[in-house]
């Protein structure tokens, strides 16, 4: 038998001795190895599928190509099944490989180079396979829809290969162009209309108070409700894609309105980012996009992913309520701290003990449902909300922060001119900070109204003098919803 020597050795005594604590470890384990035990079942399953469908197909244009009819023709047909020549065993085998998205990367031209780079990166950087666990799947997602994108494919060189091949190769790669032009045409027409959401604004204000009133990145809106599509790739790698590349259109000045592929190039980087298995690649190359050197976002992304998928998925169900993950700015070992409430808020029955994320009028934040059985629906649907408040602010582009974590208590008025002055502020703790944006967003009343600052915003709207103000983010709206948000921000602290 094979000698095994230290940790090991233990690491086999614990899994393999009949005893609790070998019990205990081997059922953990199993637990652990059970979502990858799914998927490589799951990948075998299509792959037996697709390589049935494609055996049986390429039988088929082999007799028709022999030029047989009838008896004779369905006889070779079953022939090549049963006993399937080299050639066309090894074409149906690559054609699964590309349907299941698990082709090798030397096999992806350009795409597969940039995947082998950011490989080799994550390969050289210590715990870079726990940022970026997942290359090969993701790159061959981002080869189909390269290929299929209008001015995108024009960049492929495996596409052009193919068109350069003539034959099936061609015929099959004129068909990746056209069926991607019309999905474009399409998408792009429903997309200024407002059917099919792309990313949304960039700025984090202007995109939450979107979020208020109902609406939701990457979807299709049907009726009051937004589908989303963005985990279905490559599908929905392609509508959002082209989604973005609208949106990014309408925002352009008008001497830009041309610059389409440049567009398209900035959606797709916006639209790989949107990723949920690319969040630990798109949070690495963060740390390099400021100014200052940061690891927090990718460290915080890669905690959360210790606890199972499956766990995550029964919380996000028990719980949908974000939370929020800071620690007291005064308790030692703050960033640990901070590090196990990422664990905490995705662990169930655990991250209620957390306080609840807000939004701008102190409301809960809470993730949409899924549509249909919500623990295994990959689609997320959300209903557009009646909020006409928040509906106002968006409309008229007003860019508004959350309230601050720390209180400079120089710009509060004191009730005694003796008292000292604090003028590096005083960062508040998760507990104060969530009272004071709850009395900031609507709670906190104005004594001669009676109202809150949502609801005195919602009186301001209807008003004739607010009406006769000017729009725009520099307009007389902008700045008396600016006075509204500001005054109640004032009285709360």
């Amino acid at each position: 038998p094979e000698k095994v020597e230290g940790a090991a050795a233990i690491r086999r005594g614990m899994l393999e001795g009949d005893n609790p604590v070998g019990h205990a470890a081997g059922l953990w384990a199993t637990a652990w190895r059970l979502p990858t035990r799914s998927l490589a079942a799951e990948d075998g399953f299509f792959k037996g599928i697709n390589y049935r469908m494609e055996l049986r197909a390429l039988a088929y244009r082999e007799a028709a190509i022999d030029g047989l009819d009838g008896r004779a023709f369905w006889d070779r047909v079953r022939e090549i099944v049963l006993d399937p020549p080299v050639a066309v065993k090894h074409r149906a085998e690559q054609i699964t490989l590309v349907r299941t998205f698990t082709q090798e990367l030397d096999e992806l031209g350009r795409v597969g180079q940039l995947a082998r780079g950011v490989s080799t990166i994550a390969d050289a950087i210590p715990g870079g396979r726990v940022i970026a666990p997942f290359i090969r799947t993701p790159a061959n997602l981002m080869h189909y829809t390269v290929e299929r994108t209008p001015l995108l494919n024009l960049a492929s060189d495996t596409l052009r290969a193919d068109l350069k091949a003539g034959g099936e190769r061609r015929a099959q790669a004129m068909g990746k162009v056209a069926g991607g032009a019309m999905l474009a045409a399409v998408v792009a027409t429903y997309a200024a209309a407002g059917g099919i959401t792309g990313g949304g604004p960039k700025d984090p204000d202007q995109r939450r108070d979107r979020v208020a009133t109902g609406w939701r990145p990457y979807s299709v809106k049907i009726g009051d409700t937004y589908y989303g599509i963005n985990r279905l790739d490559p599908v929905g790698m392609m509508i959002g894609l082209v989604a973005d590349a609208t949106e990014i259109m309408a925002q352009l000045p008008e001497y830009q309105a041309t610059n389409l592929a440049g567009a398209i190039v900035l959606a797709l980087g916006r639209n790989l980012v949107s990723k949920t298995y690319l969040e630990g690649v798109a949070s690495m190359f963060e740390v390099f996009d400021g100014k200052e050197f940061d690891l927090s976002k990718p460290v915080r992304s890669t905690t959360r992913t210790l606890v199972p998928t499956f766990l995550r998925t029964v919380e996000r169900t028990m719980d949908p309520t974000v939370r929020e993950t800071r620690a007291d700015p005064n308790a030692s070992w703050r960033e640990v701290r901070e590090l196990l409430a990422e664990i905490q808020s995705v662990t169930p029955g655990w991250s209620s003990s957390l306080p609840a994320r807000r939004n701008l009028f102190g409301e809960a934040v809470t993730l949409p449902p899924g549509w249909g059985p919500d623990m295994i629906s990959p689609v997320w649907a959300s209903r557009a909300k009646d909020e006409p408040v928040a509906a106002e602010i968006v409309r008229q582009k007003v860019s508004l922060s959350m309230p601050s974590r720390t209180i400079d208590g120089s710009r509060v008025p004191r009730m005694r001119m003796t008292e000292a002055r604090v003028t590096e502020g005083v960062e508040l703790t998760p507990a104060e900070y969530d009272l004071f944006v709850r009395l900031a967003g609507n709670e906190l009343k104005d004594e001669r109204t009676g109202l809150g600052m949502k609801d005195t915003l919602a009186v301001l709207f209807k008003s004739e003098e607010y009406q006769r103000q000017s729009n725009g983010p520099d307009g007389g709206k902008a700045l008396r919803i600016r006075t509204v948000v500001h005054a109640f921000r004032a009285a709360a602290e």
